[in-house]
């Protein structure tokens, strides 16, 4: 295959890696347009405490899956994401249903992507983000979400900073695959080179990750945004056969950037419970996305690569920076979790659903 057999066939960006070079913004046919007005005034009437939306969401016409183009699938992705997650977690009383008028399209618009019916880092992430100024630089300042559940700047600071990090590390995704198709035939410089451009790109992931507090609040993200995107336990899916169901939700994990940086760096993920949720996490990302690491997998056996490279040290400064990024990821959550959990006298979960320092700390110690 050559490079740009590989980038459509995967669905990368040549540049931005995984991230798309436009949000989920394709203009939905006139059934949904409805929603579409109902899902920009979500967060004002969430905001409210307003419940009637729920009968008005479910009470519109139907709306059709068939004939949607591949950009209007993920269009209608991030719409059902956030309009169900915002049904099933708005405070008060939960839900133990989601209706069908919901469920079923949710489910189909999944299956026609091949993802899960649930908000993942895919929505929430990837493909919810636009520049304000169109001819602007692409940076945390510039972007503003598509779709928000808190009207408040820093509901936007949290994801779009998250979408920077994975347009930052972009770059990495090119070399990742020469090294995947090329990387024996590569000479020692060229390598000592693309090791240098991992490191780089890792650092200024982690860079960019630190900035986090900048514009967010701990106790605003965690009592505020956290809810609306944890997990689904046991809902029935109106409808949908198999009726119950239960994801984790929205979780860095679910990032193929971090994913592939352990593949081509060698990382074994060797802690039992680490190593499955890590696995598990690859069911919740794009089918094309899922496919490229399974691809990457395929290669050689990398560290014993790197090490017969003669290259130990820079590939050694290249996992450092995996390394320094899962500190910083701890950092974070520790700032943005546990503290205002113990606050709140809370068992401290992430948004997956996951003993999150536990997961995090052997993901770290994995990686050193």
């Amino acid at each position: 295959m050559t490079y740009e057999d590989i980038i459509e066939r995967f669905d990368l960006h040549p540049v931005s890696g995984f991230l798309p070079s436009r949000g989920a913004d394709e203009p939905m046919p006139e059934a949904w347009r409805d929603w579409e007005t109902l899902a920009t005034a979500l967060p004002t009437r969430l905001a409210e405490g307003d419940r009637s939306w729920r009968e008005e969401m479910v009470a519109g016409p139907e709306k059709w899956i068939e004939g949607l183009n591949p950009a209007q699938q993920k269009r209608g992705m991030l719409l059902l994401s956030f309009l169900s997650h915002a049904f099933l977690h708005q405070a008060g009383p939960r839900p133990t249903v989601l209706p069908a008028p919901l469920a079923i399209p949710w489910t189909q618009v999944a299956r026609q992507l091949g993802r899960l019916p649930v908000i993942t880092h895919a929505s929430m992430v990837l493909e919810n983000w636009r520049l304000i100024d169109p001819e602007g630089e692409m940076e945390p300042e510039n972007l503003q979400c598509l779709i928000q559940f808190v009207p408040d700047r820093q509901h936007d600071w949290f994801f779009c900073l998250t979408s920077m990090v994975e347009y930052v590390g972009g770059p990495a995704v090119g070399e990742m695959i020469r090294l995947r198709e090329e990387g024996p035939k590569l000479s020692s410089e060229n390598l000592k080179h693309m090791l240098g451009l991992f490191e780089e790109k890792l650092q200024a992931m982690t860079a960019m990750l630190l900035r986090m507090g900048e514009h967010l609040e701990p106790d605003f993200f965690y009592h505020q945004l956290r809810p609306y995107i944890a997990s689904i336990e046991n809902v029935t899916y109106e409808g949908v056969i198999p009726a119950i169901h239960s994801y984790h939700g929205g979780s860095a994990a679910q990032s193929s950037l971090i994913q592939a940086f352990d593949r081509v760096l060698g990382v074994k993920h060797l802690h039992p419970h680490a190593s499955a949720y890590l696995d598990e996490m690859l069911t919740y990302m794009p089918a094309p996305h899922q496919a490229f690491l399974a691809w990457l997998e395929s290669g050689p056996d990398y560290a014993r690569f790197w090490q017969r490279t003669g290259l130990k040290e820079p590939w050694k400064q290249a996992r450092n920076a995996l390394l320094d990024f899962r500190t910083a990821h701890l950092k974070v959550v520790s700032t943005f979790i546990m503290g205002p959990a113990r606050q709140s006298g809370e068992t401290a979960l992430g948004t997956g659903g996951t003993d999150v320092m536990g997961f995090l700390k052997e993901v770290r110690n994995d990686t050193a």
